[in-house]
C-alpha cells in the first residue's frame, strides 16, 4: 500500500478498481487513526512525573533472596517508568530548534523512540515469570534498536552545521541544553534496561552491570591506551598521559560507564593539547 501523500498507482494504464481504492483509503484512515492514538498516549505519559531511581535500588534487586519475585517487581516498575522517559524525549525531539526535528537522522531516532514506546505500552504489566521474561525480551529488542542513536543524532547535528555554520551551532544555548538532557536521559534509560537484562545472566563480581570491585586505575590505563590510539590515528602523535593517585583503589561502579567517561575526557584533552601547543 502506498504511503500517505503518494498518488494511487494505476494498473495497465487504468485506474485501479473501486474496491482496491476503497481498501487503500480505509488503510490510510486506519494509519492516521493509529498515529493519532499513539500521539495522544505520548502526550499523556509526558505529563506524568518521572521517578528517580538510585543505584542502591538497582543493586538491591540483584541481592534479593527471591530473585524471580524481585525481577518481576522490577519489571513492573520499568513498565511504568520507561514509557514516561521515552515519551519526554519523543516530545523534545519533535520540538528541536532550527528545523533539526525535520532532518532525516533526527526523524529516524524519533521513530525508534516511538516504536519502543509503543512496544512498552502494548504489553501488560508483568505478573508472572513468563510475562517478566517476555518483557525482558522486549527490553533487549529496545537496547538493540537504540544502539545507533548517538551516531545518528550526530549526523543530524552535522547537517545543521553545514546549513548554519559550526560557530552558530556551538553557541546555541537551546540546542546544547537539549543535547545535554537527551544524552543524560539516554544513559539513564540504557542503564535501567541493561541492568534488568544483565540480572538474568549473573556473572562473578557483578550485580547486573555493576562491578562490585572496579579498579579506576585499570580503567584509566585502558582509557589512556584507547585515547592515545585515536589521537595518533588523527594527528600522528599523542601527548604523554600520567596517571596519579591510588591506582589500586577499588569501588563499586559500572566499568563500561567509567571507561567511556575517562576516554572522552582524555581524547578531548589530548586533541586540545596538540592544537594548543
Amino acid at each position: 500500500i502506498p504511503l500517505e501523500g503518494h498518488r494511487v498507482p494505476r494498473r495497465d494504464g487504468r485506474l485501479l478498481t473501486m474496491r482496491w481504492r476503497l481498501t487503500y483509503l480505509a488503510s490510510q484512515r486506519g494509519r492516521r487513526g493509529f498515529c493519532s492514538v499513539v500521539t495522544q498516549q505520548i502526550q499523556r505519559f509526558c505529563e506524568k512525573p518521572q521517578r528517580g531511581i538510585t543505584l542502591a535500588e538497582m543493586v538491591s534487586v540483584g541481592q534479593a533472596s527471591d530473585m524471580q519475585s524481585a525481577l518481576t517487581e522490577n519489571a513492573q516498575m520499568l513498565h511504568k517508568e520507561l514509557p514516561v522517559r521515552l515519551a519526554r524525549r519523543i516530545n523534545e525531539l519533535q520540538k528541536m530548534p532550527y528545523g533539526l526535528s525535520e532532518m532525516a537522522p533526527v526523524q529516524k531516532v524519533r521513530g525508534w523512540y516511538v516504536r519502543s514506546f509503543n512496544d512498552l505500552i502494548s504489553m501488560r504489566e508483568p505478573q508472572t515469570m513468563e510475562e517478566e521474561q517476555a518483557f525482558t525480551a522486549c527490553l533487549e529488542k529496545i537496547l538493540k534498536r537504540h544502539s545507533a542513536v548517538v551516531p545518528t543524532m550526530a549526523q543530524g547535528i552535522m547537517m545543521l552545521k553545514e546549513q548554519m555554520g559550526d560557530d552558530a551551532v556551538r553557541k546555541c544555548p537551546f540546542l546544547q541544553d537539549f543535547l545535554d538532557r537527551f544524552y543524560l536521559s539516554r544513559i539513564g534509560v540504557r542503564m535501567l534496561l541493561s541492568q534488568h537484562v544483565a540480572l538474568h545472566e549473573p556473572a562473578e563480581g557483578f550485580i547486573g552491570i555493576l562491578g562490585e570491585s572496579v579498579c579506576p586505575g585499570d580503567e584509566a590505563e585502558a582509557a589512556v591506551a584507547h585515547a592515545t590510539h585515536v589521537c595518533e590515528a588523527r594527528y600522528g602523535c599523542c601527548p604523554t598521559v600520567e596517571i596519579r593517585g591510588d591506582v589500586e583503589e577499588r569501588i563499586p561502579y559500572v566499568p563500561g560507564h567509567l571507561h567511556h567517561m575517562l576516554h572522552e575526557l582524555l581524547k578531548n584533552g589530548t586533541f586540545w593539547a596538540l592544537r594548543k601547543y
